[in-house]
């Protein structure tokens, strides 16, 4: 079965005159050249509810991802419309560290920010790096598989707007820690932001900047109603190796597999956020998901053999991390976690540890570098 995402509001951007303005964007981001600034720039916050009903309403596989001016879009896009309909590219948040300006770039965050009409911002360095891809691989937006949802807030807040109806994330008890400790919290707390808005557009987030591999339900984790300890596992499957192929190649792969992309991502939720308490349903939905996976890549293999006989890279398989806490988890458990005592430190070695499986952070990770000596006491 097709689904369509209306994807109009981007692809009236897209149809601007291409040839030439990547050439003249500098770093000022001239308006005259770069029709999606400029878009961008018209924008009111009234605007925000025809951009993100529907994305709300579209009732295929969702998957979103934060981009930053370093973010290797590309590529992140060829393996995620393996696993999704729909790739809902976001703003990264913003980072500034005044107390310590020296400190890393890091990989989750952006660094810049313009302040535009109505409650949205926006990063100059986010806009050259999505508009190249937009430009070269526009086909992807003309088919409704790829689309930008810029961040609007009613308040300071990112993402704040009425249609999302975020909750209100109380912060732990910062004060006896030191203002760079405070400020990673604080961070972290926009990192939480972003997933939350994933599950308020029904989508799953795909991390891409934090770990050494690809990562759905970075940030979930669960109780266990018995004992009310914290829950976690971490899932690792391979799916193919799709950089060598561009996107167009890739929507041309999807629309010789309509659905198989489809199952497979929603077998992929099921895992992240089960809906059934019993442990064995959780067996039987891992034991699809491989079969899935396998399905996948046997079919992907055949039509590229077939279609793409020049191509020997699909070969090649990329690993990806499913991180699941139980019917229980999600990301407000994470801030509970933090809210209950926990330190980031303590939420770090939950995460990325688990009984057969690992995750490495990257060393431009703002985990890599999180001050994990100051405990987040609740008060």
């Amino acid at each position: 079965m097709k689904r369509s995402f209306a994807n109009d509001w981007l692809r009236d951007v897209t149809k601007a005159p291409r040839e030439g303005s990547l050439s003249s964007l500098g770093p000022g981001l001239s308006e005259s050249a770069m029709p999606l600034l400029q878009r961008l720039f018209s924008l009111r916050a009234q605007d925000f509810d025809r951009i993100v009903r529907p994305i709300q309403d579209f009732h295929g596989t969702k998957l979103m991802v934060s981009c930053t001016d370093r973010t290797p879009l590309k590529n992140v896009l060829k393996q995620a419309l393996c696993l999704a309909d729909l790739v809902i590219i976001v703003p990264a948040p913003l980072w500034v560290s005044c107390v310590r300006p020296e400190s890393v770039r890091y990989a989750e965050f952006n660094f810049e920010a313009l302040e535009l009409a109505g409650g949205w911002n926006v990063a100059p360095g986010l806009l050259r790096n999505l508009w190249a891809v937009l430009l070269e691989e526009h086909q992807a937006v003309d088919d409704g598989a790829v689309t930008f949802l810029p961040q609007v807030g009613e308040t300071l807040q990112r993402w704040s707007h009425r249609d999302l109806a975020l909750p209100e994330l109380r912060l732990p008890y910062l004060g006896n820690q030191s203002e760079y400790a405070s400020a990673h919290i604080k961070a972290f707390y926009s990192l939480c932001g972003e997933r939350l808005t994933a599950e308020r557009l029904g989508a799953m987030y795909l991390n891409s900047a934090s770990f050494t591999l690809l990562v759905l339900g970075d940030l979930t984790i669960g109780k266990r109603t018995q004992n009310r300890e914290w829950v976690r596992s971490l899932i690792e499957i391979s799916i193919p190796e799709l950089s060598a192929l561009s996107l167009g190649d890739i929507l041309r792969l999807r629309r010789k597999l309509p659905d198989v992309c489809s199952q497979l991502s929603r077998v992929i939720d099921k895992v992240v956020r089960p809906q059934d308490q019993d442990n064995k349903a959780m067996e039987r939905a891992i034991v699809d998901l491989r079969m899935q996976v396998a399905g996948l890549t046997r079919q992907m293999k055949s039509v590229l053999a077939r279609d793409f006989p020049r191509n020997k890279k699909y070969r090649a398989q990329t690993a990806l991390v499913l991180g699941s806490g139980g019917p229980n988890g999600g990301t407000i458990s994470t801030v509970d976690f933090l809210l209950e005592g926990g330190t980031l430190g303590d939420l770090l070695q939950l995460i990325t540890q688990a009984e057969k499986s690992r995750l490495e952070v990257r060393q431009d990770s703002i985990f890599a570098t999180t001050p994990i000596e100051h405990a987040a006491h609740h008060s």
